[in-house]
């Protein structure tokens, strides 16, 4: 197992997590160098700190459909997830020698010229506290240590065999029924196409007449003149997330309920399932990812919701739309 490659990919999905360029409000508010946007344990991150850290992870790329703060509220939340989860490893110890972070952060102070001095500069640049800086060495450190130690082949293997069609290459042989739904049009309107769509679904159950006819007669999809037939779909893809997971919810035969996409809304028919032939231990890596999110995702709630009832933890998201 890489454990080194899967927490270089982690660590980067933490940082790099949306696109920032300046935008423009109608109320211009600034900020300046202090401005703070949490508080963790009394240890505060800035707004500074989120605006360099996106700049850094992928630069000055304009995406035209999110505002800043959309994106350094992801920011923010990854980085207090992660030092939550630093500051949980330092305390638990399990994986971190007594002495461990303290010989890191002398190993840093000898690479900047061997005094403390030097290194309070450092972390004065930084915008870093000691304690901040033993929150990510400890992740740094513990957190591949820590997965290792949780993710055991024991608990993959057991994860394959409840989850094996979303890893051992299942695939969907799919139809599908596509009525437009423009997103401009009234609530009312976009009311009247799921009822339209609820109805065809009833009359295709009824056997008024069949999925294929259906398709040809109402489907806008391409698809519409093979009966929408659309193919054999595996757990990754093509289809917009909504429909993958409809997919391997349906019986074969089954009509879905009607499910709305940016492409409209759909009835899908499940016409044939094709086996995976892939073996758990062909999937250790994807295992190992999957448990990895959510044995990250499981910590930093936990973390989060103690030290909000202990009071802690302050998020001051009303901040992030500042201009730094």
């Amino acid at each position: 197992m890489n454990i080194k490659k899967h927490f270089l990919f982690l660590s980067i999905s933490i940082l790099a997590c949306g696109w920032g360029t300046p935008w423009l409000f109608p109320k211009v508010l600034f900020a300046n160098e202090e401005t703070v946007v949490a508080m963790i344990d009394g240890e505060t991150i800035t707004l500074s700190e989120i605006v360099q850290r996106l700049e850094e992870s992928l630069g000055s790329i304009l995406l035209e459909d999110q505002r800043p703060e959309t994106l350094r509220k992801k920011m923010l939340h990854g980085l207090v997830s992660q030092l939550l989860i630093g500051r949980f490893l330092e305390k638990d110890g399990v994986d971190l020698g007594p002495l461990e972070v303290q010989s890191a952060i002398k190993h840093l102070q000898d690479r900047l010229g061997g005094s403390p001095e030097q290194l309070s500069e450092y972390l004065k640049k930084q915008g870093l506290s000691e304690t901040r800086l033993r929150w990510r060495l400890s992740w740094e450190l513990g957190w591949p240590r820590y997965l290792k130690r949780e993710i055991t082949s024991e608990r993959m293997q057991t994860y394959f065999a409840e989850h094996a069609h979303e890893f051992d290459g299942t695939e969907w042989e799919l139809a599908q029924v596509v009525l437009a739904l423009p997103e401009a049009v009234e609530e009312e309107k976009q009311k009247a196409v799921l009822e339209s769509a609820e109805n065809l679904r009833k009359l295709i159950l009824q056997e008024e007449l069949t999925f294929a006819e259906a398709a040809r007669l109402y489907s806008i999809a391409p698809s519409r003149t093979d009966g929408g037939k659309i193919g054999a779909v595996g757990v990754a893809g093509p289809l917009p997330q909504p429909l993958l997971d409809a997919a391997r919810s349906l019986q074969l035969g089954e009509v879905s309920q009607p499910i709305r996409t940016e492409f409209g809304v759909h009835l899908l028919k499940l016409l044939a399932i094709q086996p995976g032939k892939q073996t758990w231990e062909g999937s250790r890596d994807q295992l190992f990812d999957r448990l990895s999110q959510q044995t990250f995702q499981r910590i930093s709630a936990r973390e989060w919701a103690t030290l909000a009832e202990q009071g802690k933890l302050h998020l001051f998201e009303e901040r992030l739309s500042f201009i730094p």
